[in-house]
């Protein structure tokens, strides 16, 4: 990004925090999470003003609740009416947001009346093939499965449950209730110890034989750069016994090249079809409202995943985790702070980068506190 702004491209964004993003920015819109819609909502009315477009019906509800004007929201229109080769991307915060559907139907608007292109930073390596997997579900997702919790569950792969989920505190507590718990991974915390039943050891990516999918569907095939550490093995191969041992077909893949020829003759068609469009036709709109501040979660660069929270050097930085709350009003923090469900003790700063009425945690340390949710008490 830095090399385009360099060559002349322009850069804004939309965020409930002003990170120093070291190069110029052409608009930079910092605003409540819960004015997402609204913000973006408004750079769209714009924009269809300024080309003599037509909206799609169906977002109306959306459009005639949430417009305004700014000068950021014209900056914006005006950048993606004007621009040569215009990139929509849709970042993990966007991707955690709890109005996410409604976030990528406007962007999906945007895209198509701009003629940009529509991205997204996915949430994993392999969230493509995944989802051409089919591993996408209608009926039950991870945010279900954890709002209604099941008897079991089975994780599989790098998991840090007290990490790695927008809800970690509702879901551990789901794994604590449940009535079995199998994890097959390279790592055991010690929260993964407490609630799981078994814990299986899979290799490590590194250590695995594989292949991947990316945005553009194109599988990339690697090697494993090492062997697998003390009795670990590569997760397809431990499912593989799982399958076999429940007497179950479709199992006797010898190596990781067979499952890649089986999972190629059932999807091959699927990644020519794959695409960022976004169907607005069953689209439905639910304006979200708080009182007092906003949890929003933060999570280091070093936090990521299990990989990285594991490196030692990495966590002796200074962009490593630190216990450290942000707001952008000086009176908010008498108020925050006795109400955070956490053990921890924080540092807190005062910051006008942060979007008024938001809190800032960091993912790290934050308990049970509970993001997107109000702090209670909070003015």
């Amino acid at each position: 990004v830095r090399d385009a702004v360099k060559n002349g491209a322009k850069v804004s964004f939309l965020g409930s925090y002003n990170a120093d993003q070291l190069h110029a920015m052409n608009a930079e819109i910092v605003a409540h999470p819960f004015n997402w819609v609204n913000e973006l909502s408004s750079v769209l009315v714009k924009v269809a003003e300024m080309k003599g477009a037509s909206i799609r019906p169906e977002l109306t509800s959306v459009i005639n609740s949430n417009t305004q004007n700014s000068e950021a929201v014209n900056i914006l229109a005006e950048q993606l009416i004007k621009g040569e080769r215009e990139w929509i991307v849709l970042g993990h915060d966007a991707i955690s947001h709890p109005q996410f559907a409604t976030l990528r139907v406007l962007a999906a608007e945007l895209a198509r009346i701009t003629g940009a292109k529509l991205g997204y930073f996915t949430q994993g390596s392999n969230a493509s093939g995944a989802a051409i997997t089919g591993l996408t579900n209608a009926v039950a997702n991870t945010a279900s499965m954890i709002e209604s919790p099941l008897k079991a569950y089975v994780l599989v792969g790098a998991i840090d449950p007290e990490f790695d989920f927008v809800d970690s505190a509702k879901t551990v507590k789901a794994l604590e209730t449940a009535e079995a718990v199998v994890a097959i991974t390279p790592f055991a915390s010690e929260t993964l110890k407490r609630v799981a039943n078994v814990i299986l050891p899979g290799s490590a990516w590194t250590e695995t034989s594989g292949s991947y999918v990316n945005l553009e569907g194109k599988v990339q095939s690697l090697q494993a750069a090492s062997m697998p550490h003390g009795e670990a093995r590569p997760i397809w191969k431990i499912l593989r016994v799982l399958g076999n041992q429940l007497e179950l077909s479709g199992f006797d893949y010898i190596s990781s090249e067979d499952v890649l020829a089986k999972w190629m003759a059932a999807n091959a068609a699927k990644l020519t079809e794959t695409s960022n469009e976004v169907s607005s036709a069953a689209f439905s709109y639910k304006p979200l409202a708080v009182e007092g501040l906003l949890a929003v979660p933060t999570t280091s660069l070093y936090s990521t995943d299990a990989y990285v929270r594991r490196g030692i050097a990495l966590q002796k930085t200074p962009l490593a985790k630190r216990a450290r709350i942000a707001f952008n009003n000086a009176g908010d923090e008498g108020a925050v702070m006795p109400l955070l469900n956490s053990k921890n003790t924080f540092l807190s700063r005062i910051s006008e980068k942060v979007a008024a009425g938001c809190v800032r945690i960091p993912t790290e340390y934050a308990g049970d506190t509970a993001f997107y949710q109000s702090i209670k008490g909070a003015n």
